[in-house]
Order: C-alpha cells, then structure tokens, then sequence
C-alpha cells in the first residue's frame, strides 16, 4: 500500500489549490496524491466565467452574501482575499492576471491556461495524480486514513482533504456522492447539508436556453411567493374598470371586466412562455373611436420654427412640413402654460400626447413636461440630432414612451 502525507479527493478548483499551498507551504517536501475520477483535472474550472476562468473579486466581500453568521463569513473572506488570490497566481502558477470591472482572469481570457498552470506547477513539484478514479471507501485507522478506489487500489495517508464538491454539476463529478463515504468516519452531527452559493433561476420562458453561457448585468427581485386569490382578481378588476371608464365612459362595465380579464390572463400565458388564447391583434382606431368622449390624440406644438424671425431648428430639411405652417412661427408658450394645456386635455378625456414642433427638443424644460404628462401616452417627434445616450437615458426617466 502506497502511503502518502496528504491524499486530496477532488481535482477541481478546490483540490488544485489545496495541493499547490501544500506544496508551496511544505518547499515541496510533503507528498501528495489528488484523485479525480474524471480522465482530466479542472474540468469545473474550464467553464467559470463563461470559459474565461473567473479567478476572483475584489467586491466579494461579506455583505454581498446572506448568511446566518456574518462574522465567520467575513473571516473567511479576510483570509485569503482577492490580493492573495491574484499574488498565489502570479507569483506561484506564473498566470499573468487582468482585471475587467473588479473580476480578474488571466490575461489569455482562457480556462485552460489556469489548469495548465496548476498542473505544470503540481507536476513538476512531485505531485501524483490518479485520475478516471473514483473514491469507493474511506477508513479511518486512528491517525492515518486508508482510501480504496473502485478500481481496487488503496492507498494510506496521514491527511486527507476532501476536495470533491457538493451536487451542483453531475456532469463533472459534483455528485454529492462524498456524504455517503464519510458516513463511517465522521459523526453525523458533524456533517452539514449541501446547500447551493450560487445557483441558477429557471425559467419556462420560450427561447431562453439560447441566452445560456451570456453574461451580463441585471436585477433580480425576490417575492413572498404569496399567490393571487380570486378576490385579489376582483379587486383588480373592479378598481381598472373604474379607473378606464373616466375615459371611455362610453364602454359597459360587463364588455370592460371582460376585456381586463383577457388582459391579465394573456399577460400571465406571457409571463409563463405559454401560448396565448387570445390573439394579439392591431385594433383599427374605427373600432374603437365610437366609445372616446375625446380625440385618441393631441399634438402639441411646443416648439416654432422661426423665434423673432430667426431660424430655431437644428436643421434645414427640405422635406420638412412645418415650416411653411402659421402656426410654426407663432410665440411659444412658457412652461406653465403648457402644463395648463396639459390638465385640459386629460380633463377631456384625451390619452395620447404628441410632443412636436418646430424641435421640441430645443426647448429646455421638454424632460418636465414630458414627466408632468406621465398620465398619458406620449410621443416626442423630432429630427433626432440631439438624441446622445444622455438625453435619451433622461427621456426614459421622464418615461416617454416612444419617439418618431
């Protein structure tokens, strides 16, 4: 039986790391033996960071994480932080390390230069690995431990470091299949639950398998998981029938409860990449005209073409329809009373606002009367020269709702 100082169970992320510190702590005096059962070590590591090999974060810091014990979190965070992650792998591997937005990988953006690296640095360091391998039983002799693979060898060790992983990714060896081995050897109270770090969200949404393997930033809220009864439905019925009726007052209660209930259980079908029963059509303003106690729209001309005779758009297009207009170079009307127009327009009962000109955007409270019309739809024409990310990014805050 071969016998070594340390025995490491698990060829991933982990147990790499493990037996490099050992070697590294020990100048390469300790024996090591790493058992994977996999036909190559890393095979976990290859697929961090989309396969760029996330080797750490310098904002993974405690109170980024829920945990019932701050405290012992932050120590583990505090010791062996980001720092000492990327000094281990440039000074030890040799892996030339870069940071992207506070996440470092290696400067080649590639997994493999990671495992290269480990296994270069464990090899030439006197490291023995087993691999396609699997752990079949665990003894503890009283100070030293016996390991026995499937394959019928067996081997001693004084340590052993079980490096094999929970049960998050069957496919490379993450089985959760150690629980069962260390059984026998250490005491049940002693062994804690697998529970996921990190884990995915799924989703029966069509067509999102296709965005698998895309990294990006986003957000995500939590809910009570608390469930819609009937009588919430109700509510909700009964309080948009009042609120659309102010508007088209025109249109039964019954045809309106009927038409909210269509549109919540499609929203629902939606939400759930499910078919729709309904179809989602075009509705002909025809149709709907003959229940409106007002026009469907307003447009409102904020800005004139010519002020006190000068020329007051950006441009000069040939085509445009509004120069040759009266009313294009008629005085524009300051802020307040344009917020006046406003009122009347929702007091009549109009849903749409078209914010137009001349170009709007040459005047410099358009962001508050669009926010002060968020009651409506609204619509900002405009010729585009002075739509930069910025403007934009604030058109959105104001929430327009679309732009010609």
């Amino acid at each position: 039986m071969t016998g070594y100082d340390c025995i490491i169970l698990g060829g991933g992320a982990s147990g790499l790391f493990a037996a490099s510190m050992i070697i590294k702590l020990t100048s390469g005096k300790a024996s090591v033996l790493v058992i994977d059962g996999n036909d190559r070590c890393g095979k976990k590591l290859a697929l961090t960071g989309s396969g760029r090999c996330n080797l750490s974060n310098k904002n993974a810091t405690a109170d980024k994480y829920h945990t019932d014990d701050p405290a012992a979190l932050e120590k583990c965070l505090g010791s062996f932080g980001s720092s000492d992650a990327v000094a281990f792998f440039e000074d030890t591997l040799g892996v030339a390390v870069v940071s992207d937005d506070g996440l470092f990988y290696p400067a080649t953006y590639k997994a493999s230069t990671v495992i290269d690296s480990f296994r270069f640095y464990l090899e030439e360091s006197g490291c023995i690995f087993k691999l396609g391998s699997k752990c079949a039983k665990i003894f503890d002799k009283g100070g030293s431990y016996e390991v026995i693979l499937e394959d019928g060898s067996s081997y001693k060790t004084r340590h052993l470091i079980c490096a094999t992983g929970g049960c998050t990714y069957p496919s490379t060896g993450s089985t959760g299949a150690i629980k069962t081995l260390l059984k026998g050897i250490v005491a049940q109270d002693d062994l804690v639950g697998f529970k996921p770090a990190l884990t995915s969200l799924n989703s029966k949404m069509a067509g999102i398998k296709a965005l698998a393997g895309i990294r990006c930033r986003g957000r995500v809220e939590l809910t009570d998981g608390k469930a819609v009864t009937d009588q919430d439905v109700e509510d909700i019925q009964k309080a948009t029938c009042k609120a659309v009726r102010k508007v088209y007052p025109l249109i039964s209660k019954k045809r309106l409860r009927s038409d909210i209930y269509t549109i919540m259980k499609t929203f629902s079908q939606v939400a759930r990449g499910q078919v729709v029963d309904e179809p989602i059509e075009y509705i002909p303003l025809g149709d709907y005209a003959p229940y409106m106690r007002a026009p469907h729209r307003m447009d409102l001309l904020v800005s004139a073409m010519t002020i006190d005779g000068h020329w007051n758009c950006n441009q000069r297009c040939v085509h445009c329809y509004a120069a040759g207009q009266t009313q294009s170079s008629e005085e524009e009307l300051p802020t307040e009373a344009w917020k006046e127009i406003i009122d009347r327009c929702r007091s009549a009962g109009v849903t749409q606002l078209t914010f137009t000109g001349g170009e709007p955007t040459m005047r410099d409270d358009l962001f508050e009367l669009v926010d002060y019309a968020r009651w409506f739809v609204t619509r900002l024409n405009t010729n585009g020269i002075r739509l930069t990310p910025d403007y934009c990014k604030r058109l959105h805050e104001v929430s327009i709702d679309s732009v010609q």
